[in-house]
C-alpha cells in the first residue's frame, strides 16, 4: 500500500514540474536564460582574474568552474521554441537559433566540453594548461555568440 501511495505522489510531483515548466512565460524564460549567462560571465571573470595571478586561488577557481558548466549543461533548455521574444522584454538572442537548433546545440555542447575541460585543468591544479584553456573556452562561446547573439 505504502509503495502505491509512494508511486502515486512521485507521479503527481512529476507531473506538476513539468506543467510548471511548461507554463512559464517567454518573459520567464528569457530571464532565466539571461541569469544563467550573467552568472556564466560573472564566473567566468573570476576564473580568468586568478588565472591572472602568480598563485591563483584553486577553491575560488574551481568553484567558478563549476558554476561555468553547470549553467552551460542547462542553457539549451532556456531556449525552447517560441521563446524567442516576449513583449516588452529586451533579449540578444537571434531567431535564427530555432531555425538552426541542430547546429546552435552543437556549438552549445563544444562549449559545455571545453568547460568541463577547464574544469579538470583547474581541479588538478595545472594552471598553465588552464590559462591555454581559458581561451579554447573563449572562442567556443564566441563561436555561439557572432551567430547567435545580437551584435551590440
Amino acid at each position: 500500500m505504502r509503495a502505491k501511495v509512494f508511486v502515486a505522489l512521485a507521479l503527481t510531483v512529476m507531473t506538476a514540474s513539468a506543467a510548471y515548466a511548461q507554463a512559464r512565460t517567454n518573459a520567464e524564460i528569457i530571464a532565466a536564460r539571461k541569469s544563467q549567462f550573467m552568472e556564466i560571465g560573472a564566473a567566468f571573470k573570476q576564473i580568468n582574474d586568478q588565472l591572472r595571478q602568480d598563485v591563483p586561488i584553486k577553491i575560488v577557481v574551481t568553484r567558478a568552474s563549476t558554476k561555468v558548466v553547470n549553467n552551460l549543461s542547462q542553457v539549451g533548455a532556456n531556449f525552447p521554441v517560441g521563446s524567442a521574444r516576449a513583449t516588452g522584454v529586451k533579449t540578444n538572442a537571434l531567431p535564427i537559433i530555432w531555425s538552426e537548433r541542430a547546429r546552435f546545440d552543437q556549438l552549445l555542447g563544444a562549449a559545455v566540453q571545453s568547460s568541463r575541460q577547464l574544469q579538470a585543468l583547474l581541479q588538478s591544479g595545472d594552471f598553465v594548461g588552464a590559462r591555454n584553456q581559458v581561451r579554447v573556452v573563449g572562442r567556443s562561446c564566441a563561436a555561439c555568440h557572432d551567430r547567435y547573439r545580437v551584435k551590440e
